[in-house]
């Protein structure tokens, strides 16, 4: 499978969900889309006014593609993340995220071409960036990071993004030959 026909696979269930950007330049680095998405939930009673609870959850999916998939890339992943993403576009420039604010999924996915080499499958699995707000009061932020050796057709995530493998496999079948 390219990373072409992957990305295609893909693409039509974020853009059910997400609000979509193609492509999308995130600091220097090149992707071939960004996805935002935002869910307000509260709970009341009798009226509006009589709010029990609010949430605000966020979450901002990275799609990229490399031929070959190497430590620079991740290290600059890690940069972005913690001098941009996270300051800018969790907490707005400001000490803390806003006052309903649950948590804020930031999603990776490197579509790669060639097969990845044993020390960058390593680093993907032991990858973990999660950041606590006022004790979580204000909820958190975290980290899931995919990458698809599309060669071989197996995907690999840090322990966050665990969670995606189910969703890939649905959206990817076994007839595609995917590995998950």
């Amino acid at each position: 499978m390219t990373t072409a026909e992957f990305f295609n696979k893909l693409f039509p269930y974020y853009r059910g969900y997400y609000d979509m950007e193609q492509p999308y330049d995130l600091r220097g680095m090149e992707c071939l889309a960004h996805g935002h998405f935002y869910s307000h939930s509260e709970k009341y009673v009798l009226s509006k006014e009589a709010r029990l609870w609010e949430s605000d959850n966020f979450e901002h999916v990275f799609f990229m593609e490399r031929d070959v998939l190497r430590e620079k890339d991740l290290e600059e992943m890690d940069r972005v993340v913690r001098e941009y993403v996270e300051p800018e576009m969790v907490r707005k420039g400001k000490k803390y995220p806003e006052r309903n604010h649950m948590y804020t999924y930031l999603t990776f996915v490197y579509l790669c071409s060639a097969p990845l080499e044993k020390e960058i499958i390593k680093s993907v699995k032991n990858y973990h960036f999660t950041r606590n707000y006022l004790f979580s009061i204000r909820g958190f932020c975290e980290v899931k990071l995919v990458a698809a050796d599309l060669s071989g057709g197996v995907l690999y995530t840090n322990g966050s993004g665990a969670s995606l493998k189910k969703l890939y496999k649905k959206l990817l079948k076994e007839k595609d030959g995917f590995r998950i």
